[in-house]
C-alpha cells in the first residue's frame, strides 16, 4: 500500500505531511512542532463554510517563510508544509496523484493472471488465434 512518505521521496524540500480521513487523521510524517488539532479544526471549519456556499475546492497554498499546501479529494485531505525554495507544480502533481491512487486504488491482479500475460505477449497471443481460426485442422494436430 502506498503511503505518504512517497510525497518525501519524490518532493525536496517538504517539512511536514498529514493525511486526513474525513476528520480523522490517517497519517503523520515530519516535524511535530506543528499544532496538528487547532489546524485541523480550522481546516474543516474553512471546507465547511465554502461547502455552505457551493463551491469545489480543490487546493489551498498559503506562503509566508514557508509554504502551506492543502490538497482536497473526495474524502481525503493531504496538507504539506514546505520550505520557500519547494517545486509547487511537482508537489501539485504528485499530491494529487497519491490522493487518486487513495480514493481508489487499482485492483489487485492474482499472481496466476499476471503470469500468463506475461508468458505470450499480446501480438503473438493475437496472431496465435487468427491463425487457428483460418486453420482450424492444424490446432487438432498441435494437441
Amino acid at each position: 500500500m502506498l503511503d505518504i512518505s512517497c510525497l518525501e521521496e519524490n518532493v525536496h524540500g517538504i517539512r511536514s505531511v498529514f493525511l486526513v480521513k474525513g476528520k480523522k487523521v490517517v497519517d503523520v510524517r515530519g516535524e511535530s512542532e506543528i499544532k496538528l488539532d487547532f489546524l485541523l479544526g480550522c481546516i474543516s471549519h474553512l471546507c465547511d463554510f465554502l461547502r455552505t456556499k457551493k463551491k469545489d475546492i480543490k487546493k489551498i497554498s498559503i506562503t509566508a517563510d514557508n509554504q502551506f499546501f492543502v490538497f482536497f479529494q473526495g474524502p481525503y485531505i493531504l496538507s504539506v508544509l514546505a520550505s520557500s525554495d519547494i517545486n509547487a507544480p511537482l508537489l501539485r502533481l504528485v499530491s494529487q496523484r497519491f490522493l487518486t491512487y487513495m480514493e481508489a486504488p487499482p485492483p489487485i491482479k492474482d499472481k496466476e493472471e499476471v503470469e500468463s500475460q506475461e508468458e505470450i505477449p499480446f501480438f503473438l497471443r493475437v496472431a496465435m488465434s487468427d491463425y487457428y481460426k483460418r486453420y482450424p485442422e492444424s490446432r487438432e494436430s498441435d494437441e
